[in-house]
């Protein structure tokens, strides 16, 4: 009920249910819901923009849970905290707290879809060989048919931005075994990156036809933002014809801390 009424911004209502399941939860001598319970009161002033009292809740949650060897309210703290962080404009401090939370969650699904998000960031900053290894390695898990196609889009994403051809290729046809279960939002993404994909390899024509159809399927959902995003890319192709440029990694991809996770998750995906 609090993260119901949270998504419908319901603040002083989602505050109540989170009191009231943190106090349950205390009663009942349930420490890992007590700490969500918190968490969620983080995340209703996060919602509210009160930035310092929802990086606040969640560094409490980490230090406790961590001193009650509880791991999986610990992850739960650290992820939000990367959400808190990415909202004040630490990418490295938030990356480094998703890759913590990852590090953390003893379920495997709930690991795999924390890596994922940190493939995203990590390419976001140019560290593409690290993202890249992180798409990979869901790409290769037991986790959900989302997750894994997820996955593969981004990692088809990431392989036109930096001009590989054959690895873009390669994760195409790797994508082409989950369409048949693509929701219509993840089939507009589909196309989209197909699209763009060509676009940066020149192939215009073929961009084009792909990004007219993630156009009509947004249309026919109504998806409106995916609609609109579709409608710009069209208008930068009508006018895009030099020869795409691979984007210079930021100086934050050469940190200590990515370095560090990058090793990380090769020794991962050696198990």
């Amino acid at each position: 009920a609090g993260r119901l009424n949270r998504l419908l911004a319901r603040w002083d209502d989602a505050m109540s249910c989170y009191t009231a399941a943190e106090e349950a939860a205390a009663h009942s001598g349930d420490l890992v819901s007590v700490l969500r319970g918190r968490l969620g009161k983080g995340a209703v002033q996060r919602g509210k923009g009160n930035l310092p009292a929802a990086r606040l809740a969640a560094e409490d949650v980490v230090r406790e849970a961590g001193e009650l060897c509880l791991p999986d309210a610990q992850a739960l703290g650290y992820a939000d905290l990367g959400s808190v962080y990415s909202l004040q404009g630490l990418r490295l401090e938030a990356l480094e707290a998703h890759y913590r939370a990852f590090q953390l969650y003893p379920d495997p699904m709930q690991r795999m879809r924390t890596l994922g998000d940190l493939g995203i960031g990590l390419a976001e900053i140019g560290a593409y060989e690290a993202a890249r290894l992180a798409f990979q390695i869901v790409a290769d898990s037991n986790a959900s048919v989302l997750v894994r196609a997820n996955a593969l889009l981004e990692m088809m994403d990431l392989d036109s931005l930096v001009g590989n051809r054959v690895a873009f290729e390669r994760s195409r046809a790797a994508v082409e075994n989950f369409r048949s279960r693509m929701s219509p939002s993840m089939s507009v993404d589909y196309h989209y990156k197909l699209g763009s994909g060509l676009a940066r390899f020149g192939q215009h024509s073929r961009a084009h036809a792909a990004l007219t159809e993630a156009l009509a399927l947004a249309e026919s959902h109504h998806l409106n933002a995916w609609y609109f995003k579709v409608e710009n890319a069209l208008a930068d192709l009508a006018v895009q014809r030099d020869e795409h440029q691979i984007p210079e990694p930021s100086e934050l991809s050469g940190a200590p801390v990515v370095r560090e996770m990058e090793i990380g998750l090769r020794e991962y995906a050696l198990r």
